[in-house]
């Protein structure tokens, strides 16, 4: 399978993952300034590196609650464990914020112009 792929192109919004160095792990990145300063501490060039998607996790969707256990003969959870079970999920749906994130399969494209001006960045910085 070729890695000249369609790419999806980079929508200019933070978090992303950079892929820097394939023997480690990704840098997850919350904002430019973070990025400028990641590749300028390390000396690195913008245009040489990868960028990901950074997939956010809700709190409930990285929750299964198992209660196999706790079932009577019939199946059933006693009613008040269940409301608590009930309960905590409600709680976590509540969370509206990702509560972590995680680096998408397929490198994103970032725009030529996008990468030069990060060049230009890291550069008055290392300057």
């Amino acid at each position: 399978m070729s890695e000249e792929k369609c790419q999806k192109c980079w929508n200019g919004e933070f978090p992303i993952f950079i892929d820097y160095n394939k023997s480690e792990q990704m840098e997850f990145v919350e904002e430019e300034a973070e990025l400028i300063e990641f590749c300028a501490s390390r000396q690195l060039n913008p245009c040489w590196l990868r960028y990901y998607e950074a997939e956010p996790m809700y709190a409930w969707e990285g929750v299964d609650v198992n209660a196999d256990e706790l079932e009577n003969e019939d199946g059933e959870l006693d009613e008040e464990v269940q409301k608590l079970i009930d309960e905590f999920k409600k709680k976590l749906r509540e969370i509206k914020r990702p509560i972590i994130y995680w680096a998408s399969d397929n490198p994103i494209k970032v725009s030529e112009n996008q990468l030069e001006s990060w060049c230009a960045k890291v550069k008055g910085t290392l300057a």
